[in-house]
């Protein structure tokens, strides 16, 4: 009896120090084009889609022990001049230069947020013209703090990726230059030689898992001391959820 009452003793203890340690949800907002709502069958299909690739991410995190969550606090059309940027086979530099207009947009109130979003994501539907296989790749960010990206819709895993750079979580050892985890020493993520990788890193096969100290998923160490992206977006999480922003109106 006293054995099963000091069980459950540390078991509510151990509870609470959990629960103490939650973080406040993230909110988010996602703009669509017409291209992405044609890709999914209907604006329905586009949010399912969506709200799946929140799902992702959350699972994402509960795997790396991130106690935060991710809310789809707003879902709505973009604006008509990215529907006509919206185009198939576009390059990478032009996504980049769509993804500046959006944050330029955004911090110039053109266009303007609300619903209490701390993230705001244009979602579009394209394929880089270097991807062979055809395969849906991610979009980078414009650093930390930003709280602007351009997403690919049919990328599962795109906005968990662009999102983690907002806290400055960093890509891999190879791929770390000109990328917001520089400022951060502590920020990478780990790649595998057969391809495999977490989810910040470049690589094949991402896993559903941020680097972190003694991180192990599927069996496989994901992270140490130089590779944490677990402990960068912990830290910076509060910082980044004060991006909240006021008032969003569609522009004219």
């Amino acid at each position: 009896m006293k054995r099963s009452l000091a069980w459950m003793v540390a078991l509510f203890l151990s509870a609470t120090a959990l629960a103490a340690q939650k973080l406040p949800p993230m909110p988010v907002m996602v703009l669509y084009t017409k291209a992405v709502v044609s890709q999914f069958g209907s604006v329905e299909g586009a949010r399912a889609q969506t709200l799946a690739q929140v799902q992702a991410c959350n699972a994402s995190y509960a795997n790396s022990g991130i106690p935060g969550e991710y809310v789809l606090v707003y879902f709505g059309p973009a604006a008509p001049k990215y529907d006509a940027l919206d185009k198939p086979g576009m390059s990478y530099k032009q996504v980049d230069d769509v993804n500046a207009l959006f944050a330029m947009d955004r911090s110039a109130a053109k266009l303007r947020f609300t619903k209490g979003a701390a993230l705001y994501s244009l979602s579009m539907s394209w394929v880089p013209k270097s991807t062979a296989s055809g395969r849906p790749h991610r979009v980078q960010d414009l650093g930390p703090w930003a709280a602007s990206s351009v997403i690919n819709a049919g990328s599962l895993l795109a906005p968990c990726h662009e999102w983690g750079h907002a806290y400055g979580s960093g890509h891999d050892d190879q791929h770390q230059l000109a990328v917001p985890g520089d400022q951060f020493s502590y920020a990478r993520g780990v790649v595998y030689a057969d391809g495999t990788c977490d989810l910040m890193a470049y690589c094949d096969d991402p896993q559903q898992v941020i680097s972190g100290v003694r991180k192990t998923w599927k069996g496989r160490l994901y992270g140490d001391a130089r590779h944490d992206n677990v402990r960068v977006i912990m830290t910076n999480w509060t910082r980044v959820r004060a991006n909240v922003a006021k008032a969003y109106l569609p522009p004219k």
